[in-house]
């Protein structure tokens, strides 16, 4: 074993001993830097359904992929509690008892579930998925949890299937940008809210290069006005207290 003689042991716990808040800081920088490339690291490789070599555009944007079913495991990752603060963005919605909610885009079902405990037995959560897979992974978390007022609804890339006026308020968490027909989705969704229903979006910070998500995965405030107001909306509060993520809440325009 290696020997320090007396002094070489004194010079090193002396330096210790005058360092320890920079020793924590660089300790707490480097896990922040980590945490945050593994969130982007982990993204990069979740399977998408929609990859292609040339991503189709619109209005100036590269719309992203849609996640496949074979990367749900990203859409319940353990920090995603800490950086979405679900339950915060649902009490800011002001949802009530009795609400029509349509949740799309909805993967397993980890607002759906949310909005289902919320709504109560005299309301009903419409669970809007492309993909069957996605939808049977909820099923299974829903029976799970013993909830009976999710009603699973499998829609194509042009039309949500929503009921025509029937939705208190449509719910697209980091959905939006992965729409391939954009104004096609937003027109069916439209059509599904009744006069004062309200189309919420929640978008990761386009404007934050620090907001580690792939660029294609997040849009700017101007980017979601542009492309959301003209479908027939109107902003009525954008909110700004999650850690990564823009808050938009619009209602439909006469």
């Amino acid at each position: 074993m290696l020997k320090l003689t007396k002094c070489e042991f004194e010079c090193r716990h002396a330096r210790s001993l005058r360092t320890p808040r920079s020793l924590a800081f660089i300790l707490w920088l480097g896990a922040s830097v980590l945490g945050s490339s593994l969130v982007s690291h982990r993204l990069s490789s979740v399977p998408w359904v929609s990859a292609n070599s040339r991503p189709e555009q619109y209005k100036g944007r590269t719309i992203a992929p849609v996640m496949s079913a074979a990367g749900a495991d990203w859409l319940v990752r353990e920090d995603r509690e800490k950086y979405e603060q679900p339950e915060k963005l649902l009490d800011a919605l002001k949802l009530e008892s009795g609400m029509t909610v349509a949740d799309v885009g909805a993967g397993v079902g980890y607002f759906t579930l949310r909005l289902a405990r919320r709504v109560g037995n005299s309301g009903r959560v419409l669970a809007v998925e492309v993909q069957q897979a996605m939808l049977d992974l909820l099923k299974r978390n829903s029976e799970r949890e013993k909830l009976n007022n999710i009603e699973l609804v499998l829609g194509t890339p042009i039309d949500p299937g929503l009921p025509q006026a029937s939705v208190d308020l449509a719910l697209l968490v980091d959905v939006y940008h992965e729409f391939q027909q954009p104004e096609a989705m937003i027109a069916g969704i439209r059509r599904s809210l009744k006069q004062s229903g309200r189309l919420v979006l929640v978008e990761y910070r386009g404007e934050d290069a620090s907001v580690p998500i792939k660029p294609e995965h997040k849009m700017t405030v101007q980017q979601v006005l542009t492309e959301i107001e003209p479908m027939g909306f109107r902003l009525k509060e954008k909110l700004e207290f999650l850690p990564w993520q823009h808050i938009f809440v619009f209602e439909k325009t006469d």
